[in-house]
């Protein structure tokens, strides 16, 4: 139950823009139970808006690789860590923007005819 209520915090601190406050919840929610999918999302989509996309990518991949179907958001944000996260390698860049495009194929986009 608190759990919940904790994981409820973290999203509306994220709808606030408090984005480091939603870090601390649903970090704090990691510590003390296993990983879910709204709280890997909720850390992931956080991280990913203070630009610390490795990080982020962690936890939007783990998300990503526990859903099915995906999740509009946790593909979104993990191609997008994926696109703006520097790579590990030289010339990799290019690889990491087409798979994260990849990612996205399979949604509808509607502006996008």
């Amino acid at each position: 139950m608190f759990r919940d209520a904790r994981v409820a915090l973290a999203e509306a601190y994220y709808r606030q823009g408090s984005f480091q406050e939603a870090i601390q919840c649903n970090t704090s929610v990691l510590h003390e139970a296993p990983p879910t999918v709204p709280v890997l999302r909720g850390l992931g989509k956080a991280l990913a808006r203070l630009e610390r996309y490795e990080e982020a990518y962690n936890h939007l991949r783990a998300a990503y690789d526990q859903e099915s179907p995906n999740h509009p958001f946790t593909t979104g944000y993990l191609a997008l860590c994926g696109a703006k996260g520097k790579p590990t390698e030289p010339g990799a860049k290019i690889q990491n923007v087409t798979w994260a495009l990849s990612l996205l194929a399979p949604f509808d986009l509607g502006g996008d005819r």
